[in-house]
């Protein structure tokens, strides 16, 4: 059998599949003809769809859509080769992470570390030495920085998941930040000032940027990447 038969084999396969679960699901004879009959039905937006470069079933670019940071844990590995990253990767593999002048015990030390993964699910590890501050001032009190922490995990939950939309193969059709815009802005976000004698971020700069990437990413209806269950 020819590479060509085999190939029109499987699209049989694929078709018959695709009408058995529509069937299944009460939609008439007449209604699942005209569906299967659409190139968009047949070409929902993926990596791999996007990659194969059939013209005479072209992609539906309407369905690439951005994902969210939960649905990014759960990309297949495959998914993750496209752009070169696995969820073990170090946070400092995407953007520049600064690190702590003062006090003198922590000079050097990164303001955060962790995974890739550790970011996508909001536990990302937070310097103890980091302070905070917004625009009415300097932060203090021990309830008011553990929600400061709390809401820079969860802003590295967006940039991350920011990030990996803007360079993935799918996902990046119709999500208009490229890998640098959010490495370079999530960096500007990071700027430490040196207040009350120790480094301080604002915590308003980094949820204005995550507030922003988030509108962009949308509720994750149309994420264009193969997860697992």
């Amino acid at each position: 059998m020819s590479h060509k038969e085999i190939d029109s084999e499987h699209q049989k396969a694929g078709i018959d599949k695709k009408r058995r679960a529509l069937a299944k699901a009460g939609i008439s004879t007449p209604v699942i003809a005209s569906l299967l009959s659409r190139p968009a039905f047949a070409a929902q937006c993926s990596g791999s769809a996007l990659a194969s470069g059939n013209l005479s079933n072209p992609v539906d670019l309407t369905t690439c859509g951005a994902c969210l940071s939960s649905q990014w844990l759960k990309a297949t590995p495959t998914e993750l080769d496209l752009i070169g990253i696995a969820l073990e990767d170090t946070i400092d593999t995407l953007f520049t992470i600064p690190t702590l002048t003062r006090p003198t015990n922590s000079v050097g030390q990164p303001i955060l570390s962790g995974s890739l993964g550790d970011a996508l699910k909001g536990t990302i590890q937070i310097n103890s030495n980091l302070g905070f501050s917004n625009t009415s001032g300097n932060i203090n009190g021990a309830p008011n920085i553990a929600n400061a922490r709390t809401q820079l995990q969860q802003a590295f939950t967006v940039f991350t998941a920011a990030y990996l939309n803007a360079s993935h193969r799918a996902t990046q059709v119709n999500f208009d930040p490229t890998p640098q815009d959010v490495e370079t802005s999530v960096s500007d976000a990071l700027t430490l000032t040196d207040s009350g004698g120790s480094d301080r971020i604002n915590i308003d700069s980094v949820n204005t940027l995550a507030n922003t990437f988030s509108t962009a990413i949308g509720d994750g209806g149309s994420c264009s990447i193969n997860r697992t269950l």
